[in-house]
């Protein structure tokens, strides 16, 4: 019961955080789907190279939005947080693929709900590691 009190009370404390990154997240998967659409669906691209071009395509958006947009962090040189966003990418990365990858040739199931999966993974970890280390005030 204490969990969820303190849950619900970060959840309040940081509401207006959480849509703004709600709206980023949803504009970069609307990107990222369309693109696996092309290079897959359209091109017929191999699904880990569709995966792996779109992702590039999408995180220079989605870093942008959350620097600016999100986090509202531009006083610190850019190349501080895109350092900081190289490894947040490299943990994503090996996220996104993995998911596809047992999504597809485990599962059995289309690469599309792979990007949905792999998605709903990467937004939960992605918020907190954008937080509390990409885009932290107190560096």
């Amino acid at each position: 019961m204490v969990f969820l009190s303190k849950f619900i009370s970060y959840l309040i404390a940081n509401r207006n955080l959480i849509v703004r990154f709600g709206l980023v997240g949803f504009a970069t998967f609307i990107l990222n789907y369309f693109f696996v659409w092309l290079f897959y669906g359209v091109f017929a691209l191999d699904y880990r190279v569709a995966v792996t071009i779109a992702y590039i395509i999408t995180i220079a958006v989605h870093f942008t939005l959350n620097r600016t947009f999100t986090y509202n962090a531009t006083e610190s040189p850019i190349a501080h947080h895109a350092s900081k966003y190289g490894v947040l990418l490299a943990i994503n990365y090996v996220i996104n693929l993995s998911v596809s990858i047992i999504t597809v040739e485990v599962c059995g199931l289309s690469l599309y709900f792979a990007v949905i999966f792999a998605t709903v993974i990467i937004m939960c970890s992605s918020f907190f590691l954008m937080k509390y280390f990409v885009f932290s005030h107190g560096e």
